[in-house]
């Protein structure tokens, strides 16, 4: 529709308004599609890391960010244990000095990455075992004290932060994850 338009108005010089105006709309449409396929993507994979900096690789027995790690327990009663491996890389000018693992939105463990001056971009890796009493997501985030002046400078001060989408767990076995409000109800 809009080649159709340009194509007709070809005569008319470039800084006339409404040439101006199509193409703007031809930029804001092409935008607006190409959002439109990263919000499809996500919806669909729900694998997704928030960074400025550090880089997070997460993992329930196996299962990575945005998926259901089914660990439901059988007739017995009690905690399951959830194997939680986690992978932290940074550039070697971004400081990673706190890894803080959350279960439903609480931080249950606070780790220190060995700091190092090796220019080595995996700056933690760990394997860890959590007791999971009911369904629950799992998340991480990993923040750094110093700032990434002058490599980036977006906001003065800015500190390296990534936080990760959660890993869903289905602990009562029924093969989803029912939030806090099914948990009360029981």
């Amino acid at each position: 529709f809009l080649a159709t338009i340009f194509g007709a108005m070809s005569d008319i010089p470039r800084e006339q308004p409404i040439r101006d105006s199509l193409e703007a709309i031809e930029g804001r449409s092409f935008r607006i599609r190409r959002m439109q396929r990263i919000v499809d993507a996500l919806r669909r994979t729900r694998n997704v890391v928030v960074t400025n900096g550090p880089f997070v690789r997460l993992s329930i027995g196996g299962v990575p960010v945005g998926g259901l790690a089914r660990l439901g327990r059988s007739a017995r009663r009690g905690a399951v244990v959830a194997p939680v491996r986690i992978q932290i890389q940074a550039a070697p000018w971004i400081d990673v000095s706190r890894i803080e693992l959350l279960v439903d939105g609480t931080v249950v463990r606070t780790l220190r990455p060995n700091r190092t001056t090796a220019p080595n971009v995996i700056r933690y890796v760990g394997e860890l075992s959590i007791p999971l009493e009911r369904d629950s997501f799992v998340m991480v985030i990993a923040r750094g004290e110093r700032s990434m002046e002058p490599v980036v400078v977006r906001e003065p001060g800015e500190l390296p932060l990534c936080v990760t989408n959660p890993i869903w767990v289905d602990v009562d076995g029924n093969g989803r994850y029912d939030a806090p409000a099914a948990w009360q109800a029981r």
